[in-house]
């Protein structure tokens, strides 16, 4: 509460300084516009009217420039244009800015009125009297108004201690740029703001949504096209250019670059001839050294054009941040004790060494002791205030290196202990989303099934059945039902079941009757005849010499009906890759189990084995998700080994071309769909496995029915490897429940 409150007295304090200066600025453009009558005051007034609209003034002040240039220079056609253009825009700003429609309404709206009324008014003088840097004036004013209208400004009174970096920078590069236009800078024949103008545009696309950008590239280019002289020309091309280059937002600089200067060639071509497009050609690639010598702005927001996130995206977002701000011993750094961070400053500094033979401390215990009393004292005096240990002054190359170390690694230390603080707050923060996830969660099974009653109630009214109403229960991926008639009718047990069976193709059975001895009523219960359910195993064998098989596998229930099967191979053998298999099992299933997509799970894993630690860690990842109501299943390999799937009494290979996960930023598994039926088998097989010779086409087939013999089986036939050898059998089964 009280920083809140210090904020506001903060924007205060800023609107009491800003406004002094801002009308100070505004008098300064009445008494220009008074003396010069020249269509450069005019342009002073108007950007004083820009400003000036985020002052207490409100509206009044957004019309004080305008109102100027209007009252005092009526001889001036091009400055009548421009003031009467601004007292439209703004008009209809503060007409629109105070409804709720969106930003897009808002730009078309705005758009079709300020080209409006230039264009009546130069058909009423019947030239083409618009003055570029008057139009740019009012561009970069529709740009920066649009641009705060992405933010949802209810309350003008926006100081500009809330304006982002952008809002500030790309109405001055919009103005700088349009007003270098009307300059002449030229060198040895170079029209050097040609080039400035390039690099100037293309810095503030760079900077800007591409909405906006497209919005103010239409400005330009239209407005342009009326004005005269070949500047204006010059403006009007780019310009539209410019709304093009920002298609390219979303893919860098490279991006931006690449499609703005085939923009303005092409239109180039359209305009002038074969030496003027190799003249414009120069000045685009001497912009582009500009353009990339310049970094893009940090907190650039982002494209409009990216589809937008879902009205849960805020609770999916908080429950990952609470599947993943679980501490990782394993990965992230427990912290260690004294000797294993001595052991591995040594082996950083001491063992690369290149005079360790000549060395004082020969002996590596020595050293490691000596390093081990440096980091107990430097630890309790203060890393940045203690001394070397007396066995580290001698004749030490490294010493100041040394110190570094145990600097770092005690900073690094405290850190950790900050960071699993603020990762146990920030986990505690999330229960209660997650609580409102599981409820909505529940929420909407409740609604999935009121859907497939109120459509079954329909289709079976549709059969010419009096259906008073029709009552659906999931249990273990099937629908129990509940029908009851208003009238029996003959073979009404027959009749039912055949009518639900064809609904959800597959056959029901009457476990269950009630009827009136009236006929008034009939309750039927009804149930699938047969259920399907998966059976799954799995053997394992670690690599020779090894105590710890670097594999993991996993079987679990994500929902009601939809079962997750997956098998991970870490890199290398033994007990490293065990960790990280381990690690990445348990963040797959967490958040698989938390509702969140397999895409965005395997995404975020893929980030956390980038960052898990400073050596290269990667898993190959097979992922099988069954939805056990019709058994159609998605299947995701990452890198991974060929499996075989046994469908119809035929073998086929599955095979993918992904890259593991944890090497690219963004994590990425092919996805299969499948469609099991009873009696069909798949066999997933790690890399150990599945390179050791044997033909798994002509075995599969020939295994024993049984899940638990068939694993026996598969590691007998498969020779003992140097890798970690996996394999998981899963077959599809299914259950008489009539009786049969």
């Amino acid at each position: 509460m009280e920083s809140k409150i210090n904020l506001h007295f903060e924007r205060l304090r800023l609107k009491e300084l800003s406004e002094p200066v801002l009308f100070l600025w505004a008098i300064g453009g009445f008494f220009c516009t008074a003396a010069a009558r020249s269509e450069g005051a005019v342009l002073f007034s108007a950007y004083s009217a820009f400003l000036l609209q985020f002052s207490a003034k409100e509206m009044s002040a957004a019309f004080l420039g305008s109102m100027a240039a209007f009252l005092l220079l009526p001889q001036s056609a091009p400055a009548l244009l421009g003031a009467v253009g601004a007292l439209a825009f703004f008009a209809a700003w503060f007409y629109f800015v105070g409804t709720k429609k969106t930003l897009r309404q808002q730009s078309v709206i705005l758009g079709l009125i300020f080209l409006a009324s230039h264009l009546l008014l130069a058909f009423w003088f019947k030239s083409s009297l618009i003055w570029p840097p008057i139009n740019a004036c009012f561009v970069a004013i529709a740009y920066a108004l649009l641009n705060f209208s992405q933010k949802n400004i209810q309350n003008r009174r926006q100081s500009f201690a809330e304006m982002t970096k952008e809002e500030l920078l790309c109405p001055f590069l919009l103005m700088l740029m349009l007003i270098l236009g009307t300059s002449s800078l030229a060198i040895d024949g170079i029209n050097l703001q040609h080039i400035l103008f390039h690099a100037l545009l293309l810095l503030a696309v760079s900077n800007i949504g591409a909405a906006s950008a497209i919005m103010t590239g239409l400005f330009l280019g239209l407005t342009g096209t009326l004005s005269s002289g070949e500047n204006a020309a010059l403006i009007g091309y780019l310009a539209l250019c410019a709304g093009v280059g920002s298609l390219g937002v979303d893919y860098g600089k490279l991006g931006i670059f690449g499609a703005y200067a085939a923009g303005s060639l092409l239109l180039g071509w359209i305009i002038s001839d074969w030496y003027g497009l190799i003249y414009l050609a120069g000045e685009i690639l001497a912009a582009g050294v500009i353009f990339f010598a310049v970094p893009p702005l940090k907190n650039r927001p982002a494209p409009l054009t990216k589809r937008r996130p879902r009205e849960n995206g805020y609770a999916k977002i908080a429950q990952a941040v609470g599947v993943l701000s679980r501490p990782r011993p394993e990965l992230i750094g427990a912290k260690d004790n004294s000797p294993a961070i001595c052991t591995r400053i040594y082996l950083r500094v001491c063992h690369q060494c290149a005079n360790k033979e000549y060395c004082w401390q020969k002996n590596p215990e020595a050293t490691k002791n000596a390093l081990d009393e440096a980091y107990q004292l430097a630890l309790s005096l203060g890393p940045q205030t203690a001394p070397l240990s007396e066995n580290l002054k001698h004749i030490c190359l490294h010493s100041e290196t040394l110190r570094e170390a145990i600097t770092a690694q005690i900073m690094l230390d405290q850190k950790d202990e900050k960071h699993s603080k603020e990762l146990s707050q920030m986990k505690e923060a999330c229960n209660y989303e997650l609580s409102l996830i599981s409820k909505a969660l529940r929420e909407l099974n409740y609604t999935s099934a009121n859907n497939y009653e109120h459509a079954l109630r329909s289709f079976l009214k549709s059969q010419g059945l009096n259906v008073q109403y029709a009552r659906l229960t999931l249990h273990d991926g099937a629908f129990t039902a509940e029908i009851v008639l208003k009238e029996c009718i003959e073979e009404c047990e027959q009749t039912v079941s055949a009518l639900l069976g064809s609904y959800f193709k597959q056959e029901y059975f009457v476990y269950k009757r009630e009827c009136s001895w009236q006929n008034q009523y009939c309750r039927i219960f009804l149930r699938p005849a047969e259920k399907y359910f998966l059976s799954v195993h799995a053997v394992q064998r670690r690599a020779k010499g090894e105590n710890l098989c670097g594999d993991i596998w996993r079987h679990f229930k994500i929902n009601e009906h939809l079962e997750c099967v997956l098998l991970i191979d870490g890199m290398g053998i033994g007990e490293k890759a065990y960790r990280q298999s381990s690690y990445a099992a348990d963040l797959l299933e967490e958040m698989l189990k938390s509702s969140i997509s397999t895409a965005d799970a395997l995404n975020l894993t893929n980030n956390h084995l980038l960052l898990a630690g400073l050596e290269e860690s990667f898993i190959s990842l097979e992922l099988l998700l069954v939805d056990t109501f019709d058994f159609s299943a998605e299947f995701y390999k990452a890198c991974g080994s060929i499996s075989y799937f046994l469908h119809e009494n035929k073998v086929q290979k599955l095979t993918a071309q992904a890259l593991p996960l944890g090497i690219l930023a963004e994590g990425r598994a092919q996805k299969q769909l499948l469609r099991f039926k009873c009696g069909d088998r798949l066999l997933i097989l790690s890399d150990g496995m599945a390179e050791n010779g044997v033909n798994w086409v002509e075995i599969l087939p020939a295994l024993p029915c049984s899940g638990a013999e068939a694993g026996e089986e598969i590691l007998r036939l498969s020779p003992e490897s140097a890798d970690d050898q996996s394999a998981i059998l899963l077959d599809i089964w299914s259950i008489k429940q009539n009786g049969s």
